[in-house]
């Protein structure tokens, strides 16, 4: 079973997960559980503290709410050095 074969819309305009029956007002939510929950994919690591996180969304909020960084500006800094101490010259906002 894949993705597009695993969220269906249903006539009260909800999508629903075939496998385990999830509803969400919202396609992109849906696939967000459907790949979180149903598909085995790699758990992302915290560059700054190492925490894992099940996908990049939790990521994203993990950096913005624990360390006042933004996601996209650790990865840049991580494509030039190494992250750890990438992450500590970030200014915080």
């Amino acid at each position: 079973m894949t993705l597009t074969t695993s969220i269906m819309k249903t006539k009260e305009g909800l999508y629903t997960c075939l496998r385990c029956g999830y509803k969400s007002p919202y396609h992109s939510t849906a696939a967000r559980h459907y790949r979180t929950k149903h598909e085995f994919l790699p758990k992302m690591r915290c560059p700054v503290c190492g925490k894992i996180a099940l996908n990049q969304y939790s990521l994203a909020q993990h950096t913005r709410r624990d360390h006042n960084l933004k996601l996209s500006d650790l990865k840049k800094a991580a494509s030039t050095e190494s992250a750890q101490p990438a992450a500590k010259k970030i200014k915080k906002e």
